[in-house]
């Protein structure tokens, strides 16, 4: 009793400290607001009401992106993430808001906070979307693509977003740009696209990520590392089961707009072989795509260029026919021998040391 009486007086308190503040932000008047965070500048960050939301808090919930946007100038990135007793964050309450300028000024801030979860279990852009905020949708998913492409943590947010909402998955953003895209460039966030040495393979053979993993983490250096790509690898998995399906039903034209002709041949090149079977899988005359960009190369073909012997090898045991998966020549003429006479990308001679070595790999694709 003694605890709860406390924390009520620490909250009415904070409120009645701050309360000129509030006004002044109720009032859209920011030279008030400004002056009185120069004489009390904690209160940038602080609570000021008794729900326990901050200054930004209550510049969102207004819409008010001009104070919005001097708020975010005095105060730390951090401070984005504060939620209120209902567990909600600025952002939160701006994807219910419905504006689109506002969120962007939030997650140039501070990206993290488009992973934050309410007391639902939703982040940002479910809510948006639960909301019906079709301009903040398209803003935050573009939000989301942009750090994906740079980020493999964001994975999970990504897997979140479409368990919830899959047609997002084949949906461009403004600059033409789809989840299925960006995940055909990223090998790194596979397991294919990541080498082991002896021990780390062993170690990262373990099915499960559970106790045993938590305890090598403590026990073994470069376990947690590896611990962290496992996590990472996991949800890509289960994020290309929630993926691909959306383009098994596509005709020509939407499969082009999606990105999948796109990414089928990213993932060749990549050697992404998860990825490749996947869209197959769901589509399975992808296997006859032609890369005009590229000569009309096959993806036969594509997956000599690049030596990629995971992709070669799955589409041999296909049986499907030469002049059909157009692997026989190139606009130039050249056919699967004049192609393996060309030389290997860098990524691939890099894989093994000298000069003897790698000749030695490379008489391989002749053979």
């Amino acid at each position: 009793m003694f605890a709860v009486f406390l924390f009520f007086f620490f909250v009415e308190n904070n409120y009645t400290l701050h309360v000129a503040l509030y006004k002044a932000l109720d009032k859209n008047d920011w030279e008030s607001a400004k002056s009185y965070l120069e004489d009390h500048p904690n209160a940038v960050s602080a609570r000021i009401t008794s729900t326990g939301e901050t200054a930004l808090h209550i510049a969102a919930n207004f819409g008010r992106v001009h104070l919005v946007k001097k708020l975010l100038e005095l105060m730390p990135k951090e401070a984005l993430e504060i939620r209120s007793h209902a567990n909600f964050t600025a952002l939160s309450l701006t994807a219910i808001e419905g504006s689109t300028k506002i969120a962007k000024l939030m997650v140039e801030k501070n990206s993290n906070i488009l992973r934050i979860q309410n007391r639902h279990h939703q982040i940002p852009l479910v809510v948006s979307a639960i909301n019906g905020n079709e301009d903040l949708i398209a803003s935050l998913q573009q939000d989301v693509i942009f750090i994906l492409m740079h980020d493999n943590t964001f994975i999970d947010v990504a897997l979140d977003v479409l368990q919830r909402f899959s047609s997002l998955a084949t949906a461009p953003d403004a600059d033409g740009m789809s989840i299925i895209n960006v995940l055909a460039r990223k090998p790194s966030a596979f397991p294919s696209g990541n080498r082991h040495g002896f021990l780390q393979q062993f170690i990262y053979t373990f099915r499960e990520i559970g106790r045993v993993w938590k305890a090598l983490t403590r026990l073994v250096p470069g376990v947690k590392e590896m611990y962290e790509k496992k996590v990472i690898h996991v949800q890509v998995l289960e994020l290309l089961k929630v993926i691909c399906p959306q383009i098994s039903n596509l005709n020509v034209q939407q499969l082009a707009n999606a990105g999948a002709y796109n990414a089928i041949f990213l993932t060749a090149s990549f050697g992404i072989i998860e990825f490749f079977k996947e869209l197959l899988n769901s589509s399975p005359h992808l296997i006859y795509s032609i890369n005009s960009d590229k000569q009309g190369i096959g993806l036969f073909q594509e997956a000599v260029l690049a030596r990629q012997h995971n992709i070669y090898n799955f589409i041999s045991q296909l049986g499907i026919k030469n002049d059909r998966a157009g692997i026989l020549t190139t606009h130039s003429r050249n056919n699967m021998l004049h192609l393996a006479g060309f030389m290997a990308p860098p990524s691939q001679l890099e894989r093994v040391s000298g000069a003897a070595l790698q000749m030695q790999r490379e008489i391989q694709w002749f053979l």
